[in-house]
């Protein structure tokens, strides 16, 4: 049972996504900052903004920018607020859970009722009527008909919400951000929103599950409160360093001839909420002259980077452009630049230049032939003593990432030593080495780690729950204070992802809270703000209930 966490939680798929590199960028980053005692962080290129959010988590305060607006959505609710935010959210509608619950059943309904209120735009213009039976070339296919109208409904009721002054519009990025990610995830397409498959079914059987499976918004997985809050921009990248300084930078410019702004046109659709014209003209056998339906301004963010005569002259303005003692900089050794080149533009501004192959490009699937795209990091500054190699370096990035992985979860009675590790009554993590730890380690002492660990995860949500409600009313007395809060929080982030993503459970184990909410009056009468969050999961069960449940 994997839950989510900061730095993995409803990320975006880009265009060279960092997510298989995320474990060395993060030693990198963190390495950077306590060696040189920076205090700031720019992402000029943010994407997903997974980057930023390791960034964020080191201690850095990260000013990010990208010109996609909906890339800027997500990342300004990753980057900005913080899970002490969230509980404050959605005052008027009972919090932030009780949003989600009512706006998920909005949704639900207008999936099955088929009515939307507006104009039913994705529902309308991109996707077929019936996903068994689809009409190729006559249809656009990028999503089921009853994912576009949930998609179309809930867009609805967050601009209108917001636009009536019933939620802020920190309310509004939040459950926009959610929306999002469901709708890049459940698109019938293979990466970008450029084309789409030609079906969703073969016969009564889904071809890719995702896609067919009905959309469904969850609360976002923030970073606890004492992460800086940053700040997010929306422009021209070079604009952006001219006029914001850092002491890090790190840089992902573009790298293939792909434009980002008509690979995710129906994100920014989503995010802007304009009804874009969208040409539905057909020839004289019916079929769609425009097949794609991409908005036709989408080449207000077309990007130099992507051009093989313009990348050079981009590359070399934007390094010009960066005022950092500390630059680090990630591109394929396939991409629109040379290496030689910007090794050369990077010499002449840093004293020290290094540069590692860090990850392939590709990793599954059909491997053209020949020789494989490479991934390359490139370190300038006079705070990388070090390389990172496609040996042991590697090999310890990879076990470092899955212990980052179960540093989310809940075991049982897990009281032996485990080496950088402080838990709390054996349970949850409550400290860990950090990165400047983790470079510290053998690959033998990292392998005994991920095994400590492995051989006591619960990986039932149910029995997670019940054995951290055993430690709160079985160790109360000996547990800290800031030890109760922190089992708390974790029985309470339990509680909404069985919510978020297990409903089928959801009534079972708010049986068990019942159960443990009933024994233990006299513990929970000095706990009101727990009991007030259990309390706000048992509205949910009770309202759950209905017809679309």
């Amino acid at each position: 049972m994997i839950f989510p966490s900061y730095e993995n939680d409803q990320i975006i798929s880009v265009l060279r996504g960092k997510r298989p590199m995320l474990p060395a960028l993060k030693e990198v980053i963190s390495h950077v900052a306590a060696k040189s005692g920076a205090n700031t962080f720019l992402d000029p290129f943010t994407g997903s903004a997974a980057v930023s959010r390791l960034a964020r988590q080191c201690g850095l305060k990260v000013s990010a920018n990208d010109i996609e607006p909906f890339a800027c959505v997500t990342a300004s609710v990753y980057l900005s607020l913080s899970q002490e935010d969230l509980t404050k959210m959605f005052p008027f509608q009972g919090g932030i859970d009780a949003f989600y619950s009512f706006i998920n059943l909005h949704g639900l309904y207008a999936s099955h009722s088929k009515k939307v209120e507006g104009s039913a735009f994705l529902s309308r213009l991109y996707a077929p009527e019936n996903e068994k039976e689809v009409r190729v070339g006559e249809e656009r296919l990028y999503y089921t008909q009853g994912n576009a109208l949930f998609i179309d409904a809930v867009r609805e009721e967050i601009e209108n919400s917001w636009l009536a002054g019933t939620i802020t519009a920190s309310e509004r990025a939040v459950v926009l951000s959610s929306l999002l990610y469901q709708a890049s995830v459940r698109a019938n397409i293979s990466g970008t929103f450029t084309s789409y498959h030609k079906r969703f079914y073969d016969g009564d059987t889904p071809v890719r599950s995702r896609i067919v499976e009905p959309v469904e918004l969850t609360v976002p997985a923030l970073c606890e409160r004492n992460f800086p809050a940053g700040r997010v921009y929306q422009e021209d990248a070079v604009s952006f360093l001219r006029h914001v300084k850092g002491d890090i930078c790190y840089l992902d410019p573009p790298s293939s001839p792909q434009q980002y702004g008509s690979a995710y046109h129906l994100l920014n659709t989503i995010a802007l909420w304009d009804d874009p014209e969208v040409d539905n003209r057909v020839d004289e056998k019916g079929y769609l002259t425009d097949k794609g339906g991409i908005r036709g301004d989408w080449k207000k963010t077309k990007s130099p980077f992507c051009s093989r005569k313009d990348a050079y002259g981009a590359m070399l303005s934007l390094l010009n452009a960066v005022d950092s003692p500390h630059l680090i900089l990630t591109y394929p050794d396939n991409g629109m630049v040379r290496t030689d080149q910007i090794l050369e533009i990077l010499k002449r501004k840093y004293p020290q230049v290094s540069i590692s192959p860090l990850v392939r490009d590709m990793r599954g699937g059909k491997q053209p032939k020949g020789k494989v795209p490479v991934e390359q990091l490139f370190l300038a500054g006079d705070s990388f003593p070090f390389s990172l190699s496609l040996g042991d370096s590697m090999e310890r990035m990879e076990q470092v990432s899955v212990i980052e992985g179960m540093r989310s979860q809940i075991f049982r009675n897990l009281t032996v030593d485990v080496k950088g590790f402080t838990l709390i009554a054996g349970a949850i993590v409550d400290t860990h080495p950090g990165y400047e730890g983790y470079a510290l380690f053998t690959t033998e002492e990292l392998s005994e780690i991920e095994k400590v660990f492995t051989s006591h995860l619960i990986d039932t949500p149910r029995e997670a729950l019940n054995h951290l409600l055993g430690i709160y009313a079985g160790e109360y007395q000996s547990l800290s204070g800031t030890d109760r809060v922190k089992l708390e929080k974790k029985v309470i982030s339990l509680l909404r992802f069985v919510h978020g993503y297990h409903k089928e459970l959801f009534t079972d184990i708010i049986g068990d809270m019942r159960a443990f909410h009933a024994e233990q009056k006299e513990l929970l009468s000095s706990r009101l703000t727990f009991t007030a969050d259990i309390e706000k999961f048992f509205l949910l069960s009770e309202k759950q209930g209905g017809e679309f449940s």
